[in-house]
């Protein structure tokens, strides 16, 4: 009867052991997400051009809001590889003289692969930069016509279509992100992410709160 209990005993030392030992096992895989301000820079360094009629040039920054949901998994290396598709979506105004001061939509849609390494591991404060290849789908719809001018001055529209069209853009991904990690896994925190394309450079960034967990 001793020899059964001290069995007994022996198995749930090694049973709390090994929960013990799942417990504190790290989380690789993790999920989070985001909602915040979007700043279109695509024109930023650009020499900009009036409308030929009204005088008014383009808006060189403009801001929209976007939402963005990232999954990732850590190697054993260490390194984090993770894939996010963000969304978002702004408005330019009209600058000509028929639509002057109406806005027409934009909206922007990423898809990355990035690498990225999480800093102060043993730390409830994370702090994660990385960078990744990204493909940049910017679509918009606008109205587009042509127009002559009247022997009276008077303008006339001639041959208004409405224009829905998307470009293609491969280019780089660059994010620092800072959390905070609870004990349960879950965390919350702020990104900032920058948007480089190969074709024009610089072309926005994204200022975010996080929500994510580990598992």
């Amino acid at each position: 009867m001793k020899y059964i209990k001290f069995i007994l005993l022996a198995i749930t030392i090694i049973f709390c052991n090994n929960l013990k030992a799942q417990e504190k096992k790290e989380a690789r895989g993790y999920l989070k997400l985001g909602t915040g301000y979007y700043l279109d820079l695509s024109s930023v360094f650009d020499e900009l051009s009036p409308d030929e009629l009204t005088g008014i040039y383009p808006e060189k920054v403009v801001g929209g809001s976007s939402i963005w949901i990232e999954g990732g998994y850590k190697l054993p290396n260490n390194l984090i590889i993770s894939g996010n598709i963000l969304y978002a979506l702004f408005k330019y105004k009209y600058r000509d003289i028929v639509f002057q001061g109406h806005d027409f939509l934009l909206q922007t849609q990423n898809y990355a692969i990035n690498l990225s390494y999480e800093l102060n591991k043993t730390g409830r404060h994370k702090f994660t930069p990385g960078i990744g290849l990204l493909l940049n789908v910017l679509s918009l719809s606008r109205v587009s016509y042509n127009y002559a001018i009247t022997p009276d001055n008077e303008i006339v529209m001639l041959n208004p279509t409405i224009i829905d069209d998307a470009m293609y853009e491969l280019g780089f991904n660059l994010n620092l992100d800072y959390h905070y990690q609870f004990k349960n896994n879950f965390f919350i925190g702020a990104r900032i992410n920058t948007v480089v394309l190969i074709s024009i450079g610089l072309e926005s960034m994204v200022f975010s709160p996080v929500f994510g967990v580990k598992f």
